[in-house]
């Protein structure tokens, strides 16, 4: 086992599920980063072998933690739920989607256990099935001594491929090669940058690094089962000073086998991405009620679902204190041009 020296120490967050055939390498991965001096491993009910590898390599590093949890959060930790019932959508699977086995609680509670359990000032993250490449933290460790109010780095990550068949369903997919922010964005510009993400790009969790005490402001992950990294990352943004680290430089693979989540069914993707959205609006009114740039990234997310009495019935039950906002009544005029868009080409289809 290599031994950090770096004077920055970081924890390594790694929900697990049926990952066995990929796990070494991932861990492996890890603990060559002289940063890395602990690897929090969270089984989330797998069915396969993951638990058994989980220990052999214990056997080689004895800075990985294998943790299984019963569901239940340890006390004093919360995550937010949103305080109203969130709508069911015509032609949208529900919601709240039941996990395949009472065990398996999803990557975001897995993550939420992991970071909790942390003992470095400093956590990264990593999926059971991805590898960090050599000297992933080089950049990240300039950016954090540079920038003394940082509360964490954001860097770009790839893709690799296991085979040619999960290499053309990745391109089917449309997916990006690189996945990050790839011009340079200030802090300050960070949240208006995601808003816009199919110009600046968007930050995936594996090319994340963060100050552990930033979660106090942020909290932790919502308990989605989709986007819930990417509202988690939209929190950092709007409480945190989240710097970015060099944007032609890739830290991670993500590895793509054909049957990752993200190839899941997209009628759930679509009804978990909008409870996300939902989830993050009672957070602002909680937590963020000044913040309108926040607000102007929930709306435009919103804007581009077509589901427009159910969003304006929240807007007007539960945010009558927006009601007023130019932002929402941008919000609302995009609303009522997707239905009329709706209805002509309904008239048409009646005419053909």
């Amino acid at each position: 086992m290599r031994a950090a020296s770096s004077s920055y120490k970081i924890s390594v967050i790694m929900p697990v599920y049926d990952a066995e055939l990929y796990l070494k390498r991932s861990v492996e991965s890890c603990f060559s980063q002289e940063e890395v001096d602990e690897v929090i491993a969270v089984d989330d009910g797998s069915t396969d072998q993951s638990i058994d590898v989980l220990r052999d390599l214990q056997q080689t590093y004895s800075g990985l933690k294998v943790i299984t949890p019963n569901g239940i959060l340890p006390p004093g930790i919360s995550v937010f739920q949103t305080p109203f019932q969130l709508p069911e959508l015509p032609n949208l699977q529900a919601t709240d989607q039941q996990p395949n086995r009472k065990e398996n609680y999803g990557p975001g509670f897995a993550r939420n256990i992991g970071m909790m359990a942390a003992k470095n000032p400093w956590i990264a993250f990593l999926d059971s099935d991805d590898v960090m490449l050599p000297n992933r933290f080089k950049k990240t460790i300039e950016v954090i001594e540079q920038y003394k109010d940082c509360d964490g780095v954001h860097e770009c990550i790839g893709v690799e491929y296991t085979s040619t068949k999960a290499e053309r369903i990745y391109m089917e997919l449309g997916k990006p090669i690189i996945t990050g922010i790839k011009q340079t964005i200030q802090p300050d510009q960070l949240l208006p940058a995601l808003t816009h993400s199919r110009k600046f790009g968007y930050i995936s969790l594996d090319g994340l690094t963060l100050r552990k005490s930033i979660l106090s402001k942020s909290g932790l992950i919502f308990h989605r089962r989709y986007s819930e990294d990417a509202t988690f990352i939209v929190r950092l943004a709007a409480v945190g000073k989240v710097y970015q680290g060099d944007p032609t430089t890739i830290v991670a693979n993500r590895v793509f086998h054909g049957n990752n989540s993200i190839a899941g069914n997209d009628k759930i993707m679509k009804s978990e991405q909008l409870a996300s959205l939902l989830t993050l609006l009672a957070w602002w009114k909680e937590f963020q009620p000044k913040n309108q740039r926040l607000l102007h990234y929930i709306l435009l997310r919103l804007g581009k679902f077509e589901f427009v009495e159910e969003c304006r019935s929240i807007l007007r039950n539960h945010y009558p204190e927006i009601k007023k906002s130019s932002v929402q009544n941008r919000f609302i005029s995009k609303l009522i041009i997707i239905e009329q868009y709706k209805r002509v080409q309904k008239w048409k289809q009646t005419l053909a």
